[in-house]
């Protein structure tokens, strides 16, 4: 069993909405950083239905209050995008 480090945490600002289509929902890093953000763990919880797009290449279908998770031993999110706007979420990290 390997040991991961958590840097720190992130999350949304309690439930937000997409204001627009295709809308990625991870901040930039701050600006004294020279890499994007990589979640080892994420929660994401969808209050409707939606279509998400997984660090640009994998789309998946979310029936409402379905959810999704990534932990240790899953793929890093480097970026999560919704795909319809006015899409109630939230989302917790770990990087």
């Amino acid at each position: 069993m390997s040991r991961h480090s958590t840097t720190g945490y992130l999350s949304s600002n309690g439930f937000e909405a997409t204001t627009k289509p295709m809308q990625e929902i991870i901040p930039p890093p701050p600006s004294n950083w020279s890499i994007g953000y990589t979640f080892e763990k994420f929660s994401f919880y969808n209050e409707t239905a939606c279509s998400v797009i997984i660090n640009k290449k994998y789309p998946i279908t979310l029936s409402a209050g379905r959810g999704f998770e990534v932990g240790y031993d899953d793929v890093p999110i480097e970026s999560f995008v919704i795909v319809e706007a006015q899409t109630p979420y939230e989302f917790i990290a770990s990087f």
